[in-house]
């Protein structure tokens, strides 16, 4: 058994989930969990180290700590050299970075040190006995970024660095967010960053996220978007009768338990699905690197939609998922709303849960980002609006988290961060047009100390992926830009 109901709780909200993990053997992590993260050989990965936080930064009165895990590469460093912190977002902190990657390339042209730095409560740096609620409270980005400026501190002093030693940040998604943040929030401590892919603005209602979707899908010859509109709309029409919800169950290989009559098991069908879609939009196969053998891309994805010989609307959209998630016959998907939240509900350590319920936490107190289905005319259906996502966060997390404890959580972000209208220098925000979450950041700018890369045809995070001889030139014109300005702001 699958369960996908996952996949619209979290990847609409910039995760994966235990069902996206599954179908992540393709190589994507996504969404988000953000984006791919490169291939790396076990004979020569680097061993993890650790490093003393604080639990508390804003409590003087809490004297608790926890380790943080990190890796550092020294194969490029020379003495008098700046030091590159990877900042790892809402996921386990992976040395796969340390190939591959465009980060690694800047650093053996600047000589730089490396660290790849992971986020609290996720992976293995675990800062309390459990994932409650009462200890989830010490899970938020303020945090996060007060732990990465006491690390570059600490490493300061370990490394007996110059105390004109420049950092740079790097991050990408939510952590290109924080990137951009920490040089934001803590210019003493970061020089520069580049933000790749951020997602600056919080917004609890993100209905643009589809819309981008539908967009990239466009650009894909005709029929493909109105292909899934006449699919979503025979489902809807056979869900309307006993006969058709059967029919909908085996066309969809869903296992027992799934209520067709229930408005929450309808909107976790059709959020899935979607989904399916959006995964495949945000790592589109423009930017796939060498090492992801992996063929599921836009075009392939249509190609699916538009051949009628494959059946229906509704039959092509099936064959579609079963693409997306690499399912086969035998496999059994768990579209139930319950199994969904019963799934996050897991409050140990490396339960089900672990790692998915932490960004649903913050994703219901701080940022929203919830892909909704309000936006009309409605391809995916519109049997996910916000009020879906809402009654989740209540579920998982109780009833003090709502709709008014979001709203308070998103404007709050917005103030202390300045989303789009953030007011920071050396830093350069990279965006692609094809990424769903692009809206989310700044792709232009008249400001020379906040420069704006905006990369057509290309999707989330591309610009993080090591060159590639199969990478769109504008891509390639992309990354000699971000070397530009790291070569000015280190030369500074």
């Amino acid at each position: 058994m699958h369960l996908f109901g996952m996949v619209c709780v979290l990847l609409t909200s910039a995760l994966c989930s235990e069902a996206a993990r599954w179908r992540s053997t393709r190589g994507r992590h996504f969404v988000h969990r953000g984006h791919r993260t490169p291939a790396w050989s076990r004979e020569t990965s680097p061993t993890a180290q650790w490093f003393r936080q604080e639990l508390d930064h804003f409590n003087a009165t809490n004297t608790a700590t926890w380790n943080q895990k990190y890796y550092v590469s020294k194969r490029h460093h020379r003495s008098g050299g700046p030091v590159f912190l990877y900042i790892n977002g809402e996921d386990a902190a992976d040395p796969g970075w340390f190939e591959n990657a465009a980060w690694m390339e800047y650093a053996e042209e600047f000589h730089a040190l490396c660290f790849i730095v992971e986020h609290r409560f996720y992976g293995d740096s675990r800062p309390t006995r459990d994932l409650s609620v009462e200890h989830l409270r010490y899970l938020s980005s303020e945090q996060a970024l007060a732990d990465f400026a006491a690390f570059v501190r600490g490493m300061q002093t370990k490394y007996s660095l110059p105390a004109s030693t420049k950092w740079v940040a790097f991050g990408g998604s939510y952590a290109g967010a924080l990137a951009a943040w920490l040089r934001l929030k803590y210019p003493d401590r970061v020089h520069a960053a580049v933000s790749s892919s951020g997602t600056l603005l919080a917004v609890a209602d993100f209905q643009d996220f589809y819309g981008t979707v539908v967009s990239s899908l466009s650009t894909s010859g005709e029929g493909c978007v109105e292909a899934i509109q006449s699919a979503t709309t025979e489902m809807s029409s056979l869900l309307g009768s006993s006969g058709g919800q059967e029919s909908v169950k085996k066309l969809f290989g869903m296992c027992s338990g799934f209520d067709a009559g229930s408005l929450l098991d309808a909107g976790s069908l059709y959020c899935v699905l979607a989904d399916g879609v959006a995964d495949v939009v945000q790592d589109n196969n423009n930017d796939k690197p060498s090492w992801d053998s992996s063929s599921t891309d836009v075009d392939a994805m249509c190609r699916v939609m538009t051949n009628a010989s494959v059946g229906s609307p509704a039959q092509r959209y099936s064959a579609l998922t079963a693409l997306t998630t690499g399912s086969g016959e035998d496999d059994c998907a768990d579209y139930s709303y319950r199994s969904t939240v019963d799934y996050v509900l897991d409050t140990a350590w490396g339960g089900a849960g672990d790692g998915d319920r932490q960004w649903m936490y913050q994703t219901c107190t701080e940022f929203g980002f919830f892909g909704t289905s309000s936006l009309a005319p409605h391809v995916f259906g519109d049997k996910f609006p916000l009020e879906y996502f809402v009654q989740q966060c209540s579920d998982v997390f109780g009833s003090r988290f709502n709709a008014t404890s979001l709203n308070a959580g998103v404007k709050r972000t917005n103030k202390i961060y300045g989303g789009r209208s953030i007011q920071v220098s050396n830093v350069v925000f990279v965006q692609g047009s094809i990424d769903p979450w692009h809206t989310l950041g700044i792709t232009h700018s008249n400001s020379n100390s906040s420069p704006a890369i905006f990369i057509k045809d290309t999707s989330h995070c591309a610009d993080m992926l090591g060159t590639s001889s199969t990478d769109l030139p504008q891509l390639t014109a992309a990354r000699a830009q971000i070397r530009g300005y790291l070569r000015q702001w280190l030369s500074a």
